[in-house]
Formats: C-alpha cells, structure tokens, sequence
C-alpha cells in the first residue's frame, strides 16, 4: 500500500502523538470488548498522560469512537479545556464474535502460527478493510494541520498505531503487529513539509507507579 502523495505535500509543521488508551478490563479470552473500561491502572495512566501532554503544546485532541479511547482522554480534556473529536474510523479492529467464544477457539486462532490481526472469518474485519479505514481516517487528521503550526493527541488502540506506522514508513499492513506498544505508551510522528517521519515509538518515560504497565 503506498504511501498518499497528499501527505509528502504538507506545508505546515505538524505532529502527531499517538497514544494509546490505558489498561483495560478484558474478557476471559483475553481480549478487549467493545464497551470495555479502564481499570484503575488505566485511570492512573490516563491522569499521568494529562499531566505530560499540554506541555508537548498539544493544540488538538482527538480520540477514536470506542470507551475506553474516550475513558483516556477525559483527564486530559480538562487538563487542557479542550474537547476531544471523535473519530470513529480509528477504532481498533473489529474481531467478530471471537471476543466472545470459549477460551479454547482463541487459544487456537493464537497458537496456530504468527498471531495477525484479521477476524473476518469471526464476522470481524480482514487485515486490509481495517487498514484502509484507519488510513482514511489518518490522512484526514493529517490534513487538519495544512497552514499551521499544529500538535495533535491522537488517542487511539495498539493496532490502529501499528496500521499508521506501517503505512508512514511505506509498508503495507499485513496483519503483523510490529510494535508491541504498552498501554498509555506515546509515539511520535513529525512533518515539515516532505512527509511524515517517525520521531519515537511507544514511550512510557511519562508512567511512574500504580501506572507503569504491566510487565
């Protein structure tokens, strides 16, 4: 999947902060609901990234469409009296009813090889549909900064972040998740004018205590 030439034509001095949500309460399988929360971990992570993030001269939030991305940027919200747009298309993948079989069935989705991400035999999304939605969704954010000086807080999901860095580096999505990112983790990318490049991913300086994630 190439990369838009619209992204390499950017004028504006822009970055983006994907961060991905706190610790979240999971299913017996292992896996995130849709409608999952944050645990109390996930609440603390959620007040230390409020307190690093305005200083990073964030001039937007932005969150994906699901609970627990909305549950993470609430402190920072009132951190910074902004109010986060929603963008549905970041969601994390939708893996179908897997999220809710018998711990057996994942067990063997997850130790049949490699684990990748596509569930469209679950009633979920394939690797390719969940990319390019994401994509979409990205070169939008992207094109918000044209003209300005401008610093974005995504706050989004592990595979979303994946999907974007794969794509910003000229790779195609394949359902590999090639960066294991932990909960509440920062990664940078930065424009000024001849496309994104990355600036770090995955950073957890900012957690100290009951939010470090689990190792």
């Amino acid at each position: 999947m190439a990369r838009n030439d619209a992204l390499s034509t950017l004028e504006s001095t822009l970055r983006i902060y994907l961060v991905r949500h706190g610790e979240t309460v999971v299913s017996r399988g292992g896996l995130y609901r849709d409608g999952a929360r944050l645990t109390k971990r996930g609440r603390a992570q959620a007040r230390a990234l409020a307190a690093v993030l305005p200083d990073f001269g964030v001039t937007r939030l932005v969150t994906s469409g699901m609970r627990r991305a909305f549950e993470t940027v609430r402190p920072l919200e009132r951190a910074t009296g902004m109010r986060a747009a929603a963008m549905p298309g970041l969601n994390e993948i939708s893996n179908g009813w897997l999220r809710d079989a018998p711990i057996e069935q994942i067990v063997e989705k997850a130790g049949s090889g490699e684990w990748r991400m596509f569930f469209e035999e679950y009633g979920g999304e394939s690797a390719g549909s969940f990319a390019e939605r994401v994509i979409q969704s990205f070169e939008r954010l992207a094109d918000g900064g044209v003209g300005q000086v401008d610093a974005v807080a995504a706050i989004i999901h592990g595979g979303s972040i994946n999907v974007i860095l794969d794509y910003v580096r000229g790779r195609r999505f394949d359902g590999r998740l090639r960066h294991l990112l932990p909960n509440a983790s920062i990664s940078l990318l930065e424009s000024a004018g001849h496309g994104f490049h990355v600036g770090f991913v995955g950073v957890t300086g900012h957690l100290t205590g009951a939010a470090q994630p689990r190792q």
